[in-house]
């Protein structure tokens, strides 16, 4: 593991039984050790209870009902166990774990007590029903106790840990089997019975343990909500599965081993039934082989899992209990046919390897399987598959298997099948490890695999994915695999070659990388990139230099200051200034740079832009300001980069804002100037909202404002926008009132004063029917259709200047009252009655109405009705009328007053009055000729004169 990954104060636990641990790959904390040994004794004593019942269950039932029935109660079993334990999760669902798991081990003891007294009379339903019970109980305990532990351990401590505590379940194993068979040759079989009562009473002792040490331990979380046990997280993930080919291929591989499992377990209980005559024998070759199997498990989980899958991956790893199974049935058919002593050996040696390889290497490699899959649908996928599949294959296999129940074919026969099924279990090998490595490289893609996640390092599989995806395009999926490579401690797989990437944050954290790992062998690559086009990287590259060739940096650079290349001489300055040197290194580096700022080429003042973002400090902030109002645009927009790295850095500069603020002005470099100010927080809100009701400041200054202060957020946002409506700019309101939406969309936990609100969409709605009241006159009967807020120009002539103009601020002002309705309350149901209220579905918009009639406050009601009901258009200037004493006049009135009425300061008003102007020449308005000609000889707005002008050159030339 990754030591940096460890956290803060974190050591090894001491004694000789954790260090022989951590030989083999098992870190084990001091803080946990007393934990983690709880865990894997309550763990060892689970799997020995286990496996010791397992033996008698199998025994018993042989010998009372015969091998030939066991198809039948697979069936029963597949078909009790989820709704058995589906209706213990219910009834368990408010009881807590801890005392959960005690009361159910007294339970089971009470039973096991009960089928040890049954056993004593020869009824062959005892076995049949202790069967069902003992498969059931024994997931239910497995199923409780790793709940538990998933609450003791927090998932970085359950990645690290679970394996080792699964040994314990395997070593338990090795002694259960031998439990069973020690007890079956000096008392009798029943007496397993006994001694499986007091291996699970000794797990409570265990459970109290844990009980006593999770008071004082701080890492364990008793608090934390208690997950559901693992079948109840099971429902509706079947459509997922189903849409995921990988998640498919999975399900299928263990539908087809499991049934392949149980008919191999048929054909060893008929091994064991044909080779032994007495129930104590077949217990302790039960016992001897179950033991035998676990052992094997056991050893192969610590010595060879984790080298198939460094050495040879998931690919192989996925084929070895196939291709051990096929070849082991292959031996038992020949057996069978010509070496039938041989027979009974090959088949115990069939469900050793069976057993053996399933509980290590198998499922280690399938628990690879569910890396790539989403964190947030991981736990639910891998229940549905481990349980519910896994029922399904073994009622599946019960029914396949009746066959032999009722004697058409032999047990020995049942290989033919099982090659069928083993070569259909190969084919799914394949599909789901190239779908494997498929939804890998997608979830680097889509970013869905946490570098915090305790991915298998050794995993041949996954590492060729991660290097592979360092080729990629996308700089996203580099990094991504960086990140991941880096965690696992496999960084000197990253080739020095990315440091030729385009992305200049790969080529970065590609060079941390190597002055890490001290790669030498990099040198003359970095070399480059000191004079690299990215400022940041040139700094990291000169340090990785200095870092790679055990150069003192000042050594290292000060030749560099009169280099030829721009950018190597920036690099130089910047690493220079930040380091400590004698006064003179530093007095030449400030020489340096300041020749570049005065510098005639802008290519090289762009450099030292950059350069001073790197700097930072008050030395900086001159040259900064200065390069702030340079005429070239590129060192504009290296400035402002600057300045935004220095105020991320060193907080707020209140000597950049009113330079910034005055920037927006230039539309191309709008983004990069809105970025910096909003880096610099609450704190530059008050200026910029003097800025933006100041009307002497530029109007596209002003109108870029709003959208910045949003942005910033928080309650001094909302308050600076709110208290600067209305403004005497119509097109500045309309941006206030948006951002004021946008940062209600950012932070719903914003509470705005429905009063004041409420005031601001009334004037609004005053500003519509005004618009309105000029709209209607200006246009000729039948020309514009009106359904509520829904226009449309209905005659073939098309529309003139004017009447878009009033027609944009209609939709406008009706945007800007439902943003505005929208802040107080039911945002989304009135965002929504508002697009249905533009609908051509007379019912939907009658509906929208309808919801707003019964639901809007009585203070505004009248209002917005008056602005989104589907009123007649007279009847609309008349509320208009009523409400705000708005008359529409005639139309050679509303044109003379749009004329008169337009100012320098009312960008919008000024546009509707040029157009007011061009609306005199298309309309032929005679009696307005002489206000045009006054307003061609000015004094009047440029614009306007400007159209006024053109509007008599056009008409003498039309009457000539």
């Amino acid at each position: 593991m990754d030591r940096s990954l460890k956290p803060a104060g974190a050591h090894r636990a001491t004694g000789w039984p954790w260090r022989a641990l951590a030989r083999i790959g098992f870190d084990v904390r001091q803080e946990e050790a007393g934990l983690v040994g709880s865990l894997f004794g309550y763990c060892v004593l689970l799997g020995a209870f286990q496996f010791a019942a397992k033996s008698v269950r199998q025994s018993s039932f042989v010998d009372s009902l015969g091998f030939e029935r066991l198809p039948i109660v697979y069936v029963v079993v597949a078909l009790f166990a989820y709704p058995v334990l589906r209706g213990y999760s219910r009834a368990a669902a408010r009881a807590p774990l801890e005392r959960l798991i005690s009361w159910t081990t007294l339970v089971v003891v009470a039973t096991l007590l009960v089928f040890w007294s049954l056993y004593a009379y020869p009824w062959p339903w005892v076995s049949f029903v202790f069967y069902i019970w003992i498969s059931i109980v024994t997931l239910l305990l497995f199923s409780q106790f790793w709940s538990w532990a998933g609450q003791l351990l927090h998932p970085r401590q359950a990645r690290r840990l679970f394996g080792l505590v699964l040994s314990g379940g395997l070593l338990g194993g090795v002694i259960g089997g031998q439990v069973a068979r020690w007890s079956s040759v000096f008392l009798e079989t029943r007496a397993t019975l006994l001694a499986s009562t007091l291996l699970l009473l000794g797990t409570l002792a265990f459970v109290r343990r844990i009980h006593d040490g999770n008071k004082t331990v701080a890492y364990a979380t008793t608090t934390m909500p208690r997950p559901e046990p693992k079948v109840e997280a099971t429902r509706g993930d079947f459509a997922t599965i189903r849409q995921s080919p990988h998640l498919l291929a999975v399900a299928g591989l263990m539908f087809v081993s499991i049934i392949v499992a149980q008919f191999i377990d048929l054909q060893f209980n008929w091994v064991v039934q044909q080779s032994t005559d007495l129930l104590d024998q077949r217990t302790r070759l039960f016992g001897n082989l179950f033991s035998l199997s676990a052992l094997v498990a056991l050893v192969l989980q610590l010595v060879v899992t984790s080298r198939v899958h460094r050495v040879l991956g998931v690919g192989f790893a996925l084929r070895v209990l196939p291709v051990c199974m096929g070849l082991g049935t292959m031996l038992v058919l020949f057996s069978a046919a010509v070496l039938p002593s041989l027979l009974v050996a090959a088949v115990a040696g069939l469900k050793v390897s069976e057993g053996a390889l399933r509980y290590s290497l198998d499922q280690g490699t399938r628990e690879l399987l569910y890396v790539p899959v989403p964190l947030n649908i991981r736990p639910r996928i891998k229940a549905y598959i481990d349980v519910l599949v896994q029922r399904f294959a073994k009622a599946g296999a019960g029914v396949l298997l009746l066959s032999v129940t009722f004697g058409w074919v032999s047990p020995v026969q049942t290989g033919w099948a099982v090659l069928v099924l083993v070569a259909a279990w190969l084919a799914l090998t394949i599909i789901v490890r190239k779908n494997y490595v498929a939804i890998f490289r997608e979830g680097l893609l889509a970013r869905r695999i946490d570098p915090d996640e305790r991915l298998d390092p050794s995993d041949v599989t996954t590492l060729e994915v991660l290097v592979s995806s360092l080729g990629s395009a996308d700089s996203g999926e580099v990094l991504h695999s960086l990140d991941l490579l880096t965690s696992q401690g496999r960084g000197r797989l990253v080739p020095p070659l990315l440091l030729l990437h385009d992305d200049p944050l790969v080529r970065r954290r590609t060079l941390a990388l190597l002055s890490d790992l001290g790669r030498r062998d990099a040198r003359s690559l970095v070399e480059r990139l000191v004079a690299d086009n990215d400022p940041d990287v040139r700094v990291d590259a000169v340090r990785t230099l200095a870092t790679l060739t055990d150069t003192d940096i000042s050594a290292l650079m000060v030749p560099r200051l009169r280099d030829p290349d721009k950018r190597v001489r920036a690099a130089a300055i910047v690493c220079l200034l930040q380091i400590e040197n004698e006064p003179e290194i530093g007095e030449r580096a400030q020489g340096a740079l300041a020749g570049m700022l005065r510098d005639a080429d802008p290519k090289t003042r762009e450099a030292a832009a950059q350069a001073l973002g790197s700097i930072g400090g008050a030395d900086s902030h001159a040259g900064l300001l200065h390069l702030l109002s340079d005429s070239d645009l590129e060192v504009l927009r290296a400035a402002i980069a600057s300045a935004l790295q220095q105020i991320e850095r060193d907080g707020v500069n209140y000597l950049f804002v009113p330079v910034l603020t005055s920037l927006l002005r230039k539309r191309r470099l709008k983004h990069e100037v809105r970025n910096a100010l909003v880096a610099s927080g609450e704190a530059v809100i008050p200026a910029l909202a003097h800025f933006m009701t100041d009307p002497r400041e530029f109007y596209w200054i002003r109108r870029a404002l709003p959208k910045t202060i949003a942005r910033i957020g928080g309650e001094a946002a909302k308050n600076a926008l709110i208290d600067s409506l209305p403004t005497d700019d119509a097109f500045l309101n309309g941006k206030i009132i948006a951002s004021l939406a946008s940062l209600h969309d950012q932070d719903p936990s914003l509470r705005f004063d429905r009063h004041v609100v409420e005031r601001h969409a009334i004037e609004e709605t005053r500003l519509y029917l005004r618009a309105f009241s000029r709209l209607i006159p200006i246009s000729r009967p039948g020309e514009l259709s009106v359904r509520g807020i829904r226009l449309r120009w209905r005659s073939q002539r098309p529309p003139t200047l004017l009447q878009e103009l009033l027609m944009d601020r209609l939709s406008d002002h009706s945007a800007n009252l439902f943003a505005l309705l929208s802040m107080v309350e039911s945002r989304h149901e009135r965002l929504t009655a508002f697009e249905q209220l533009k609908s051509s579905d007379t019912r939907m918009r009658g509906h929208a109405l309808e919801y707003l009639d019964n639901s809007l406050p009585p203070s505004i009601r009248r209002h917005t009705l008056a602005v989104v009901d589907d009123i007649p258009s007279d009847e609309r200037l008349a509320e208009a009328q009523r409400l705000f004493h708005i008359s529409h006049g005639e139309k050679q009135d509303i044109v003379r007053n749009l004329i008169q009425g337009a100012r320098d300061s009312d960008a919008v008003g000024l546009w509707l009055g040029a157009a007011a102007l061009s609306f005199v020449h298309e309309e032929e308005i005679r009696g307005l000729t002489p206000l045009v000609e006054s307003v061609a000889r000015g004094p009047a707005d440029p614009l306007l004169e400007e159209t006024a002008r053109w509007v008599l050159s056009i008409s003498n030339t039309s009457h000539a």
